[in-house]
Order: structure tokens, then sequence, then C-alpha cells
């Protein structure tokens, strides 16, 4: 008679009991333990590839402006194709979405993470020379080779915190990584809005940006580990505390991944659909706001930076704000995961949704109103961190790279219609019922995900989570 040897649930937190009494008692392992200095330099990183990622949306206005260039030794373009230049680094970022997942879950994403930022940072060197030699064409090449890399960035952002964040921490250490995004597009903004209106010009913001990569990217190599049971010096209480409490496998590479469950599963589908309309809103004010407050609203290079990082600042109180009522909410048992799921979600789709809607019946008059309207926006979004991208790791923790590659790269797919959209319907960057058109737009987008997440949204582990190995150990148990 043949047996597969298993370790449920029970037999984990026994044996953990048994070897480590105090992690058992205390359930919460060391108050500053290696899993936060993971956190900390993962946040460094996220800031510096969304500095790099965010740099153009405002050069671009110095690239092609001449009057918004103080020394006239720094060369202008004239360019018709500027929207198709800001939606190129999408066309690259889709694509490895997927594969990225994959490999993180199962090889390990530190290594990814280290080549492919190191990449995105020498294409961001290539930009200025791109555009002197080649014009829009070459930018549009780094931009592409930039979205490539990139690709990696959150599939194994997601891979990494998966196996690293317990379960009732997720909210806020999650909250706090991923708001590295937010920090690096704000100080992006601003600082490439002062750079660009310097003597130095906008080919330095480049240089600037790309360099910062590069220390970043050494310091995540010396320190950084893909998961606890790699890491060389994480004491073996911390070790114990994160796998018992996160029930994740060793041996990752062993497990076959339930693709089938997980393309057919309502709360990832749920998931999935959700992440694309918040991505598909950010990159619509992303990629146009610069454009929109110096066209529509005439606000000059320097207070359009400083204005359009104020939303991306809301963001970054909001979300950390937000992850510590999350985990409140859940460690107390006051509301379920599930609950707390949806309610991130729809506060970060129907807020901005009503905003949107009011955004398209304003004008240069109104000039206040935009700004708290942009703010809540692109602000607002900032709950989804304690929605939809902890919910990965809500659903599988052993596949949430995966899972992150798939609804990230669906959703980018979508959200690379936002500057192409603008590029067709924009012929004149001045008529406001044009930019009408691209606000109602996203609202669609906001209204149909909320309903989808209201109804099939979920916080909990799936069947699937475990999957299964690709081979099984058997014993022969005598009759």
């Amino acid at each position: 008679m043949a047996t597969t040897e298993t370790i449920n649930e029970k037999n984990l937190d026994a044996l953990s009991s048994l070897l480590n009494p105090q992690v058992k008692k205390t359930n919460y392992g060391p108050t500053f333990g290696k899993r936060h200095i993971q956190a900390i330099v993962l946040t460094l990183m996220m800031i510096t590839v969304f500095i790099i990622r965010t740099i153009l949306s405002v050069s671009i206005v110095a690239m092609t402006t001449p009057s918004a260039n103080p020394n006239k030794d720094i060369p202008t373009y004239q360019w018709s194709d500027k929207n198709l230049v800001l939606a190129s680094f999408l066309w690259g970022y889709f694509v490895p979405q997927y594969l990225a997942g994959y490999v993180s879950d199962r090889y390990g994403a530190k290594w990814f993470l280290v080549c492919t930022t190191s990449l995105t940072a020498i294409a961001g060197l290539l930009i200025p020379i791109s555009a002197a030699m080649f014009g829009s064409k070459g930018v549009m090449a780094c931009r592409i080779l930039q979205g490539l890399t990139q690709g990696f960035l959150y599939p194994c952002m997601a891979s990494i915190l998966g196996k690293w964040i317990p379960s009732n921490e997720r909210s806020r250490i999650g909250s706090i990584v991923y708001s590295g995004a937010p920090l690096g597009i704000v100080t992006s903004m601003i600082v490439t809005g002062y750079v660009c209106a310097s003597p130095y010009g906008w080919p330095f913001a480049f240089y600037l940006c790309s360099g910062l990569a590069f220390i970043v990217v050494a310091i995540y190599a010396y320190v950084g580990c893909s998961d606890p049971s790699e890491h060389s010096t994480i004491t073996e209480e911390e070790k114990l505390y994160i796998k018992t409490n996160l029930k994740i496998e060793d041996n990752r590479h062993e497990l076959k991944v339930p693709f089938k469950q997980i393309l057919t599963s309502p709360p990832f589908l749920s998931l999935c659909i959700t992440n694309i309309a918040f991505n598909y809103t950010h990159w619509t004010l992303l990629t146009e706001t610069a454009i929109y407050l110096d066209k529509i609203m005439k606000f000059d290079l320097k207070s359009n930076s400083l204005l359009s990082s104020l939303p991306y600042i809301f963001e970054i109180v909001l979300a950390i704000v937000v992850s510590f009522i999350a985990d409140f909410l859940s460690t107390r048992n006051i509301l379920s995961t599930t609950n707390i799921r949806k309610i991130m979600n729809n506060c970060g789709l129907i807020i901005p949704g009503i905003a949107l809607y009011l955004l398209g019946n304003t004008g240069p008059s109104d000039r206040y109103l935009v700004i708290f309207l942009i703010v809540l926006i692109s602000g607002m979004p900032g709950t989804g961190k304690s929605g939809h991208i902890a919910n990965h790791s809500d659903l599988a923790p052993n596949f949430s790279g995966i899972m992150m590659g798939i609804s990230n790269g669906t959703s980018v797919l979508f959200s690379s219609m936002a500057p192409t959209l603008a590029q067709f319907v924009l012929t004149d960057e001045t008529n406001r019922d044009q930019w009408r058109i691209l606000f109602h737009v996203a609202l669609g987008f906001n209204v149909f995900a909320a309903v989808i997440n209201t109804l099939f949204t979920s916080g909990e582990k799936q069947p699937w989570s475990q999957g299964t190995r690709k081979t099984k150990v058997a014993t022969e148990m005598p009759v």
C-alpha cells in the first residue's frame, strides 16, 4: 500500500511549538528582523525604478518646448508623436510579465531584479544620445527596452514579499514597499522639473537618476535574498515564524503551477479586472497630467511638476495609514480579509470614478477644483495597496509572483491603450471635449471593476494554493 507523505497545517503548527515554543507563544517573531531589512531595500528599489519610469512624463515638455530651456545649448525637438513616445514604455512592459512571474517563483527573484534594474538604468543613460541621433524613434527604442526590463519588477516584488512577509504584517509592510512607486513618481516629478528648468537641462535628469539606480542595485545585490530559506544570517526563530505563518514550500521548483485553476478562479479573475482598472486610470493620469496642466491649465514647468506630484504624496500617506487600519481590522477580527480587500479596492475605484466624471466638466477657471480632483483620482488608488496588491499573497503565497505577472501583465496591456488613445483623440491638446473623452473612458473601467470586485473578490487562501509536486515520494507500507 503506497501513501504520499505530506505535512498539513496542524502538523506544522505542532512542529513549530515543539522546536520553538516562544514563536508559537508570541506569534510575532523578532521585532525587527531580516524581513524588515528586505522590505527597506525593496522600497528603495521600487522608488528608484519609478523615478526612472516617470522622468519622461515631465521632461518631454522641456524636450519639445524651446521656451522651457534656460540653456539654449540644450537641444529641443519638434515631435508630433509625443503620446506614442510616452506609450512606448508600455509596449515593452507587458511582454515579460507572465514569464517573469514564473521564473521568479521557481528560481528566485533576486538576480532577475538586479539584472533587469541595471539594464533599465543603462537604457536611461542612452535616451539623450538616442534623441539626438534618431529622434523620437530612438527614444521609443530606449523606452521599450526599459519597459521590457521593468516588466520583471512587480512579479519579482510579489514573489519576494509572498515568501518573506507573514500574513498578519502583509498589508502594512506590503503597502510601505509598494508605496515606493508613488514616492518615486513624486521624487521624479519634482527633481525632473527643477533639473529641466536649470542650466543643466533635461539630459542631466536622465544621467542623475540612472546613476542613483546603480547605487541601489549594488546595495540590493549585497543584502537582498529571494526567500528566508536562502538567507545566511537569519535567525531560526524568524525563519520558522515566517514559514509556519505562510505555510510556504521550501522546494518551490518541485511544485507544479496550477495554471488551469488560477486562470478559472473567480477571485483571481476579479483581482485581474480590478488591477486593470487601477492601472488604466494610473497611466491615463501619469502620462497625460503634465500635458493637461500645460495646455489646459497653463501652469509653467516648475509649477507643473509640483502639482503633478501632489496626488502621489497623498497616495503615499493614504496607503500607509490605510494599511495599518487594514491590519488592525484583520488581527482584531473586526472584518474578514475578504471584506477588507473589497472595501479597499472600491475606495480606490469609486471615488476616483466620481472625480473623473467631474474633471471632464471643468476648465481653466476651475484651477483649484481641478487640482483637488487630480489628487483624488491619482491618490485614492493608494487604498489598493491593501486591496488587490496584497490580494495575490492572500490567494496563494507560493504562486504570488506568477499571479502578479499574469494580473499585472494583463493590466499593462490594457493600460497601454491610455496614451495610445490620447495620441488619436487629442488632435488638439487645448480642446476640453477631447480631454473629456479620455477621462470618461477611464471612468468606465472603474465602474465595471467596482461591480466585479464587490461580487467576486476573496481574501481566503484558495484550494489550489499549495499546488502539487512534480514527483511524489511514496513509501511502501506493509499490508
